[in-house]
């Protein structure tokens, strides 16, 4: 749906040739598909981050009695049903994609939703400087998101409030 029988680019390919950030593809899929339509900021960090995390890497979640993941867990698994045909396609025609885990989902709606350092870091046994890369490269894939405002208006809006959730001390010293 981003070519045309005459390989030229629909509507819908020039927007997203215009998405600079890891899996473009997938994340362009997503958004055409309307995976994230609707969500609020602390969601749309959350779906976006997977798409960053790029490492094989066994990342253990301990997640304490009384913070509801549902919502992340539905949102991950929409998203994930959206992109899973152009994800075959990409295998069936030679290209990797790494791994989407829901972990880095689970912890980007945690920091968006206001727990503290200290407990995001028992949540997730990643290291710090990892965790605050995964904080600022999600940001940097909702500025891309952000700069779809003539297409998606209302979720470049979504993207820039997610962006002010998550850029926040310790990562980001303003």
């Amino acid at each position: 749906g981003f070519v045309d029988e005459t390989d030229s680019l629909t509507n819908d390919g020039v927007w997203a040739s215009k998405l600079r950030l890891d899996q473009p593809l997938l994340i362009a899929e997503a958004i055409r598909k309307g995976s994230f339509h609707g969500l609020f900021p602390e969601l749309l960090a959350a779906a976006i981050a997977p798409f960053v995390w790029d490492r094989v890497q066994d990342i253990e979640m301990t997640v304490h009695q009384g913070l509801d993941l549902r919502g992340v867990q539905e949102v991950f698994g929409r998203v994930m049903n959206s992109i899973s045909a152009m994800r075959s396609l990409k295998a069936r025609r030679g290209f990797d994609s790494p791994p989407l885990v829901f972990w880095p989902a689970a912890a980007l709606y945690l920091w968006a939703k206001g727990v503290s350092w200290e407990q995001l870091l028992s949540f997730v046994s990643v290291d710090e400087g990892d965790l605050a890369s995964l904080i600022m490269r999600t940001a940097d894939h909702l500025r891309q998101v952000a700069s779809l405002k003539e297409t998606h208006p209302e979720l470049a809006e979504t993207a820039l409030l997610a962006i002010e959730l998550i850029l926040r001390e310790p990562v980001y010293i303003v």
